[in-house]
Formats: C-alpha cells, sequence, structure tokens
C-alpha cells in the first residue's frame, strides 16, 4: 500500500495514535518503529523527524493526553465545595479525579481506551517515573492529595498519602481493561461499564481511607 502523504500536524497525529495503540498491546519493547510506520501508514523518516528515536515517542505518547486531562482534573477538584470530615465531599474529589479519564462529557471515552490501558501497563515501571510520572502526573496527585487532607484535616498525612497511593494503583488497574474481573465473576462484573466501574472504586477508596484514618470512621 502506498504511504499517504499528510499535512505535518496530521502525521505526527497518526504517528502517536497508532503508537499509543501498539505500546499499550505490546509495551514499549514489544514495538519497533517499523510496527508503527506499518500501522500509520507513514513514512521511516517522518517518525524519525518528529520524534528523533522510540524514546521520545513513547514519552510524547503518555504525555499528549495528561496535561490537558489533568487541567480538567483540576477544575472539577477546585469546584467542589470542602466540607470538613465529609465522606460525600471525599466522594465528590475522588470522582472528579476520576471524570477525565473514563467519562467526562469533553472527551469521547472510547478515545481513551488505548491510553487507559497504556497507563495500566507502564503505571507500576520504574522506568517511566522520573522522565514522565513526576513531571507529568505527580503534580496533579499531589493537588489532590492537598484536596483530602483539607477534607480530613486530623487524618494522619502519611495515611492519606498511603490511601491515595492505593487508588491510583486501583485506578490504573481498573481501567486497564484486562477483562479479568469479568472472567473472576463469571459474567457477573463488566468491566466495559466505566460508570459501575467508577463507583465501585471511588467507594472502595473512601471506605478505605477512612478505615486507615484513626478517629474518622464518623464521617459523616
Amino acid at each position: 500500500m502506498p504511504r499517504v502523504r499528510k499535512d505535518g500536524a496530521a502525521t505526527r497525529l497518526a504517528i502517536l495514535l497508532a503508537a499509543e495503540r501498539l505500546f499499550s498491546l505490546y509495551g514499549f519493547d514489544g514495538v519497533s518503529i517499523r510496527d508503527i510506520t506499518n500501522d500509520s501508514n507513514v513514512d521511516l523518516a517522518l517518525v524519525n523527524y518528529h520524534f528523533k528515536s522510540k524514546e521520545n515517542l513513547f514519552h510524547e505518547v503518555l504525555a499528549m493526553r495528561v496535561d490537558e486531562m489533568n487541567e480538567r482534573r483540576r477544575t472539577l477538584m477546585e469546584n467542589v465545595k470542602i466540607v470538613e470530615s465529609s465522606r460525600q465531599t471525599l466522594f465528590e474529589l475522588f470522582d472528579a479525579f476520576c471524570k477525565p479519564f473514563s467519562d467526562d462529557a469533553e472527551v469521547q471515552s472510547k478515545d481513551l481506551e488505548n491510553y487507559r490501558r497504556l497507563v495500566g501497563l507502564v503505571s507500576n515501571s520504574r522506568r517511566w517515573q522520573t522522565e514522565i510520572f513526576q513531571k507529568h502526573y505527580d503534580p496533579i496527585v499531589s493537588f489532590l492529595v492537598q484536596k483530602i487532607s483539607e477534607t480530613i484535616p486530623k487524618a494522619d498525612k502519611a495515611l492519606i498519602l498511603w490511601s491515595i497511593s492505593f487508588f491510583i494503583g486501583s485506578l490504573a488497574n481498573a481501567y486497564a481493561d484486562t477483562g479479568r474481573i469479568d472472567r473472576l465473576s463469571g459474567g457477573l462484573c463488566d468491566s466495559s461499564d466505566l460508570e459501575s466501574l467508577k463507583v465501585n472504586l471511588i467507594q472502595y477508596s473512601v471506605g478505605g481511607l477512612i478505615t486507615l484514618s484513626q478517629g474518622l470512621s464518623d464521617l459523616d
């Protein structure tokens, strides 16, 4: 098949989307630049021109959605009215964090399938922590920690951090669409039902946070 000529922005996007899909399925080491050029139907030279290396391309794939997504998260969390010792406030903060990842009306959820799968694949790897997660992900998680701390100011800060760490790990795993929960439940649970997934994840996370935070079991 002849290569399709595109303008620079369209070519760059085609490469990114093809790379996102392939990396989400096979990981960084399981995908070659040739695989990406074949999938995106662009010349090898254009990948080199736009991204210089596979490492840079991988970085760009992970970063291309997250900054805009995190701006949306920050806005949603800022709009949550903080009521001290309120279970509802905790639920709303976690919901604000999850929403752009799954069911935000401003983003077509299906467009994020590959991204969610890729985040689940790499989030527990040390390999990308400094280059990608520290820069693009840690600031918004720290903002969530701040808002949670304002809601339950009596809670031990270390326990809040542990709870948020568990929440982030659970979020990445739950949204990765591995099909495991469907298999384990014999079809009782549906991992493609993102609303049910989100509600159960938040209830689990809020319950765990309250349980870990001694003396806060009487939250409203």
